[in-house]
């Protein structure tokens, strides 16, 4: 049973890397070697018009494969640059997939908004964790709002919608907490606590 290793596919990290080994002191050796993968591979469209010109002999081999290997860094970074933009989507799809969210409307409908110090624009949604975050900052932006604006309260997966007027909102944050009940001490009259007894006594004569 014969143990034959499959040949490795080649990448433009490994190409790139080969440029700068013995592999490719003859540029033109090394173009046709690796001339199939060139015209197929991952960098065929930047490779191809390079190719072209070395054919038509406009270039020399030294100076393609130069070009090629420059050609081959482009694409290696910009492969880099849409990883992290993707890792970056997906962190913040991760951030914003909280199961509560909030949308506040204006008296026509419209989401609410309003203009920050920065003259930047922001609607007032927001997304949470818990419905019990996201009731109280409903209340909070109606509380800042005018009159007829309303909120809805939806949640991500279950079928729970939730209206809240902004009447409904004023009363609950202006609501007044109760004072703790305090126990007043009865104040005394000033009189002494202890009042000594005083008996008369009587003088006795005898008669003797």
């Amino acid at each position: 049973m014969s143990d034959t290793k499959k040949p490795r596919t080649m990448s433009a990290k490994g190409f790139l890397h080969k440029t700068s080994t013995k592999a490719a002191v003859s540029a033109s050796a090394f173009l046709q070697q690796h001339r199939n993968w060139l015209l197929t591979g991952e960098i065929a469209d930047l490779a191809k018009p390079i190719l072209f010109r070395l054919d038509c002999g406009t270039v020399m081999p030294t100076p393609a494969l130069q070009e090629i290997a420059a050609a081959c860094m482009t694409h290696l970074m910009a492969v880099a640059a849409l990883q992290i933009e993707q890792s970056a989507e997906k962190s913040e799809e991760i951030k914003s997939s909280k199961a509560w969210s909030v949308a506040v409307f204006d008296v026509d409908g419209k989401i609410a908004s309003r203009t920050l110090e920065t003259g930047e624009t922001e609607d007032f949604t927001k997304s949470f964790d818990l419905a019990s975050a996201a009731d109280r900052w409903a209340d909070l932006r109606l509380f800042e709002g005018a009159a007829g604006w309303y909120a809805v309260i939806t949640h991500s997966s279950l079928k729970v919608e939730t209206v809240v007027q902004r009447d409904d909102a004023m009363a609950r944050i202006l609501k007044k907490p109760r004072s703790p009940v305090m126990h007043q001490q009865k104040q005394g009259t000033g009189a002494l606590s202890f009042r000594p007894k005083v008996s008369e006594d009587r003088p006795r004569f005898s008669h003797g």
